[in-house]
């Protein structure tokens, strides 16, 4: 399963001089009202139980329709579309892993129309989407040179990504691959392998880089409390 997009934190490590700040500035404050709409619907339809009121049994958790992950589905794919061409063409944002990532999660958007998956959907792609809020603010306020706004918004983006992407979003892959392996097994339907192997894909891809964004969040912090050579010295 995907993830909301902007939620990438090597973003900030790879933004390089060259496009116009307005350019850098109008991709970010999209990136928050994307960011903070997913995660507002997908926290509330989490924690309220709207999307445990589609997830009662196995065949619920793959096929129940859910409203509020809906709308989370429409957005996302008029936003990673929009961001998959962004990161292509704008050079601060261009790698492997960007492209990859949003990429893959349009395609789990339009996936999840069928309706597919919309019980898990709530949670990768709303509830995580909480840590992008923060991270693009740190380029808003990077951008715009506003030194101590940045850094309360990297000790935000840090706790948030630590508590949801990296403790609980394996946890959630778990459950899910639990469901699939129980899915090819017989306990419930297939509408389509294909689409069934394309989302054990994405998660296994998507979960590597969770765990590789958490590996430079603690490099980050080391080399923040860490000596600088000229006190070692």
């Amino acid at each position: 399963m995907g993830g909301s997009d902007s939620d990438n934190v090597t973003r900030e490590a790879t933004v390089k001089k060259g496009s116009p700040l307005a350019v850098i500035l109008a991709y970010n404050i999209l990136a928050i009202v994307y960011a903070s709409t997913c995660s507002y619907v997908g926290t509330k339809s989490w924690f309220d139980g709207t999307a445990a009121s589609v997830g009662d049994t196995l065949q619920d958790r793959f096929y129940a329709y859910s409203e509020p992950y809906a709308r989370i589905a429409t957005l996302t794919i008029a936003y990673e579309t929009y961001n998959t061409l962004a990161v292509i063409f704008l050079h601060e944002y261009r790698n492997a892993a960007f492209i990859f990532h949003h990429s893959t999660c349009l395609i789990l958007g339009l996936i999840s129309l069928a309706p597919f998956c919309h019980y898990y959907a709530t949670f990768f792609f709303g509830l995580t989407a909480l840590s992008s809020v923060p991270l693009a603010l740190i380029e808003l306020a990077q951008a715009a040179k506003m030194p101590a706004m940045q850094e309360h918004c990297r000790v935000l983006f840090c706790i948030i990504f630590l508590i949801f992407r990296t403790v609980y979003w394996p946890i959630e892959s778990y459950k899910y691959w639990v469901d699939e392996l129980a899915a090819f097994d017989g306990a419930a339907p297939i509408h389509n392998h294909a689409a069934h192997y394309f989302l054990l894909f994405a998660n296994v891809g998507l979960t590597g880089l969770q765990f590789y964004w958490t590996t430079l969040i603690f490099k980050g912090i080391a080399e923040k409390f860490s000596p600088s050579k000229d006190k070692a010295t």
